[in-house]
């Protein structure tokens, strides 16, 4: 599968970031240059990611 991002910025808000697919939307959308907010019900797993 192959994702395509516009050459704008891209901004992107995602739930349920700490695990699962949310945590590779988070990451792929990161790789790709998007500025990405992060949300989870548990904030401590967010540092992981730091």
């Amino acid at each position: 599968m192959t994702v395509r991002l516009k050459h704008f910025p891209i901004q992107v808000a995602i739930t349920g970031a700490s695990s699962g697919i949310g945590l590779v939307t988070a990451k792929l959308a990161a790789g790709f240059g998007a500025k990405v907010v992060l949300g989870t019900k548990f904030g401590t797993s967010l540092w992981r990611m730091a």
